[in-house]
């Protein structure tokens, strides 16, 4: 919490910091993140899951989301990206709502996804935690711009609640 809390405290007062955060944290997937809700977070990492193979297919089964993901998203990439870069990744997370954050992720992958491939796991996990200080926030833009967040007509978040649909019906 201590990485978004310091990008609120440097474009903010400390008041207005507080609400800006805990209206963060009613967004489905941060609310997710941090009370631990396992379910919903299955079902985001699923829906994730999905959309990483459609977009990167090259680092589908390679890359774990447990290796950065889980850190990416209690930061919103405060912590892995330049603070230039995370700032703009801010601006549209802020606007656009918290799925934005799988968005740059899928973005992130199919930046470095040539990078990535060359990689063994440890490696891949170190480079992930801590993105190199030369991002460039439009390439990063660019990628974002070109992975997509829909899969067979369906968004992110039709994608999510599909899982819980599959995982109700499983157990009929």
């Amino acid at each position: 919490m201590s990485f978004i809390a310091a990008v609120l405290i440097l474009n903010m007062d400390a008041p207005q910091a507080f609400v800006c955060f805990a209206n963060l944290l009613d967004g489905p997937v941060l609310r997710a993140a941090f009370t631990r809700d396992g379910q919903a977070m299955q079902r985001l990492w699923h829906a994730y899951g999905r959309l990483v193979q459609r977009n990167v297919p090259s680092l589908g089964g390679a890359l774990a989301p447990e290796l950065y993901l889980l850190e990416w998203l209690y930061t919103a990439f405060a912590k892995a990206m330049p603070l230039d870069a995370a700032c703009r990744v801010w601006d549209v997370f802020l606007r656009d709502g918290d799925t934005f954050l799988f968005h740059a992720a899928l973005g992130i992958l199919h930046l470095y996804q040539d990078e990535l491939k060359g990689m063994d796991f440890i490696s891949a996990a170190q480079f992930l935690t801590k993105l190199p200080e030369d991002l460039d926030p439009e390439a990063l833009f660019r990628s974002i711009a070109s992975v997509s967040m829909t899969l067979d007509g369906m968004s992110f978040e039709e994608l999510a609640s599909c899982c819980q649909v599959e995982d109700d019906e499983s157990r009929l």
